[in-house]
């Protein structure tokens, strides 16, 4: 298997065991951080969650769609220098209103069926990120990078 392939399986499989990731907007140059239930789209260019549309996060977004998004595998302990993997995507966000997104919202409830009713509460929005670039640390400090 090549470099590109071995490196998406990574991706993928971090990404489908984890349940959450670490969310950065930024305005007027003040990052703001939130955990996210999220889930990714098996061909590795969108990342999809909801949030009320009353949040900070939310009005973020709407002034600056530029985001960067966190996932690791660590369990805090020490061997995490050796055995963690982080992934950091960044990528633009926007409000998606695909009339098709109940396919998308479907996958999203198979990864977090507990999240069912905040996914559908009026006041939430279903955001999707269009993925421009993994940056994927293993042992420590090894760093691979994979452009969408």
């Amino acid at each position: 298997m090549n470099k590109i392939n071995t490196l998406k399986n990574t991706i993928r499989n971090i990404t489908s065991e984890e349940l959450f990731g670490v969310l950065a907007t930024s305005v007027n140059d003040l990052p703001y951080t939130n955990l996210i239930a999220f889930v990714l789209q098996d061909d590795l260019k969108k990342i999809f969650f909801p949030t009320p549309k009353d949040t900070k996060k939310f009005k973020n977004l709407t002034i600056n769609k530029k985001i960067s998004f966190h996932i690791h595998n660590s369990k805090n302990s020490y061997n995490d220098t050796e055995d963690a993997v982080g992934i950091t995507i960044t990528g633009n966000a926007i409000e998606y209103l695909e009339e098709n997104s109940t396919k998308i919202k479907e996958l999203y409830l198979l990864k977090h069926p507990h999240m069912k009713e905040f996914l559908y509460a009026s006041n939430t929005v279903f955001i999707c990120v269009d993925i421009e670039r993994y940056d994927v640390v293993e042992n420590f400090q090894d760093t691979s990078v994979l452009e969408i």
